[in-house]
């Protein structure tokens, strides 16, 4: 395989043995060329300015809603289990995100300290999610998270709120009569 022929999401492209490790974009012995999205948000604020960062971060955000709008009708609805997905997103130099790929499991291998504590981190923040307050699960649990389990999740879309809400019942032909305050699909 060609070093072009390569995903550029594979480990193997960021690990020590890389390619690319004389080459200036080297594999970071501390976070392996990964960065904590506070990390990465904050660098580019310095860099770019808050405005183009927070559209940016708009933009993924709408990207990943899309994208899991358009599978929904055939994604495996287990209300007994869940499912996490790993994106997979690069930002070119105006700062426009593009959806790679989507990994329905994504890889947990760990290639360094801080990479482990990451994925521990989404692991404890799953479980979180999914187990009731008490860790065990039952049928009279509501099943929705209160936002201090969330931990470095963040609610994109709450569908089942706006569809309880007054939003709901004004929404004709189409167009809402209150569009600040109702989530809208881009």
């Amino acid at each position: 395989m060609t070093h072009q022929d390569r995903s550029l999401t594979t480990c193997s492209s960021t690990s020590p043995m890389s390619p690319f490790r004389n080459t200036g974009r080297e594999y970071n012995n501390v976070h392996g060329g990964k960065w904590p999205m506070r990390t990465l948000r904050l660098y580019l604020e310095g860099t770019r300015g808050k405005t183009s960062t927070d559209k940016l971060f708009t933009d993924i955000t709408w990207l990943v809603v899309h994208s899991l709008r358009a599978v929904a009708p055939i994604m495996a609805s287990d209300r007994h289990c869940f499912e996490c997905y790993g994106y997979d997103i690069i930002i070119d130099d105006q700062l426009k995100p593009w959806m790679i790929e989507v990994n329905a499991s994504p890889s947990m291998t760990s290639t360094t300290a801080n990479d482990r504590i990451l994925k521990y981190k989404l692991v404890d923040d799953l479980i979180n999610i999914v187990l009731p307050p008490d860790g065990i699960p039952n049928v009279h649990w509501n099943k929705v998270p209160t936002p201090d389990k969330y931990g470095d999740f963040e609610l994109l879309i709450d569908e089942e709120l706006y569809q309880n809400s007054d939003h709901s019942s004004s929404h004709r032909g189409g167009r809402q009569s209150d569009r600040h305050s109702a989530p809208r699909w881009k």
